[in-house]
């Protein structure tokens, strides 16, 4: 499930023939309250629901001739988007959901892996998060996060799927883009401990420790 973005709400969008619409696992659209938004499901089941704090907003069937995806045409409001999965008995069988986060309050650290080899080579992807008080990803975050590694390890590159971010990939600093971004962090020649740290003016900061081993 994921959310078209509004024509016009952070500009105009303007598609060519290699183009994908911009569309976003999102339901933090402030501003847009009251006005029309699409909502695109995704699914391999011959039926779909959405719905909104619990309340049904609609039924759409998913087949071959729609791409197996279905749209539904509503007013933004702020809350909990719900789509379910309905099998050929009309049992609902499967469950997405997208809520509204609220402010930036956190940031999160997920590396892909905790242990790396001490051969001066390897590395670990660690996925940055902002995150609301309830640790939902915030979507529309854009906080600036500085990281840091201290022990047997360094930072090598931190980025952000924005296109537009031009800055260096060694720079330690990173704004998020969309609530994300990311940090590398390279193994030393020495087996103990890396710490990867991110911070951001405003925001709970946090520290994830690796282990560089022979």
């Amino acid at each position: 499930m994921a959310v078209r973005e509004p024509n016009g709400y952070y500009g105009e969008i303007k598609e060519t023939q290699w183009s994908a619409y911009p569309t976003w696992e999102s339901w933090n659209w402030p501003g847009h309250e009251g006005k029309p938004i699409d909502v695109e499901i995704v699914s391999h089941y011959p039926r779909v629901r959405l719905y909104l704090d619990d309340k049904l907003i609609g039924e759409r069937n998913v087949s071959r001739d729609t791409g197996f995806k279905a749209v539904f045409h509503i007013p933004y409001t702020p809350g909990k988007l719900r789509a379910t999965g309905i099998d050929t008995n009309g049992n609902e069988v499967e469950e997405v959901t997208l809520a509204t986060a609220g402010k930036p309050a956190a940031i999160r650290l997920t590396p892909d892996r905790t242990n790396l080899s001490a051969d001066n080579q390897d590395l670990a992807y660690i996925v940055i998060e902002v995150v609301d008080k309830d640790g939902n990803v915030v979507p529309i975050a854009d906080n600036m996060i500085e990281v840091s590694v201290t022990g047997n390890g360094s930072l090598i590159a931190t980025g952000s799927a924005d296109l537009k971010d031009a800055s260096s990939y060694k720079s330690p600093k990173r704004k998020a883009w969309k609530g994300r971004a990311i940090a590398v962090a390279k193994s030393s020649h020495n087996k103990g401990t890396i710490k990867v740290k991110a911070t951001s003016p405003g925001l709970k900061s946090h520290t994830v420790t690796l282990k560089s081993v022979k």
